[in-house]
């Protein structure tokens, strides 16, 4: 019997270089819907936190109202939320008092390195304070620029520009996240 010997070639078991790109390809495709899901759910997280931090100011507010009979001073300039901080919190902390919105604790999750000299600043990156407008003046005159007979309150949204900051196309104040 004879054994015969076939030879055969050495085939290279390597990826070729299409499909090595090909590859690529679709990771960077799948890396960049990510990237852009990603920073979507963000920029909504941080209108959803407003909303939700807007609504514990009215919900204070209100209590503030019910026990002291009016609202605290606001003229709703960038400088107005300190007005709250201080009606709401610090007050209450530095005379032991009632306070009205414990979330305002600079130590706390909810405000967290977003008080800054008892300027409250809103979740964007823009670094932007909160805006509260007193319904009415000291005088017990109606604000001329209020919306709310008891108080409006807003921030100025994702781009930064609106109500209280010189903007005032639509387009500035579409995206404020206000009480109105």
């Amino acid at each position: 019997m004879k054994i015969s010997h076939v030879s055969r070639k050495s085939v290279s078991r390597g990826f070729t270089l299409v499909e090595i790109l090909t590859v690529i390809s679709i990771m960077v495709v799948l890396m960049a819907m990510t990237f852009g899901i990603g920073k979507w759910a963000m920029g909504n997280a941080q209108i959803e936190k407003a909303r939700t931090q807007v609504k514990l100011f009215e919900n204070a507010l209100q209590t503030y109202e019910a026990d002291k009979g009016e609202y605290p001073p606001g003229d709703g300039s960038d400088k107005s939320s300190v007005n709250l901080y201080t009606a709401l919190y610090e007050d209450g902390i530095l005379n032991n008092k009632k306070v009205y919105m414990d979330q305002l604790n600079p130590d706390g999750d909810q405000f967290n390195r977003k008080i800054k000299n008892g300027v409250i600043l809103d979740p964007f990156k823009h670094k932007k304070p909160y805006f509260y407008l007193r319904g009415v003046d000291e005088n017990g005159e109606e604000a001329g620029n209020a919306y709310n007979p008891d108080f409006d309150l807003w921030s100025l949204g994702p781009n930064g520009v609106g109500r209280g900051d010189g903007g005032a196309s639509d387009e500035d104040l579409d995206d404020d996240i206000v009480n109105w």
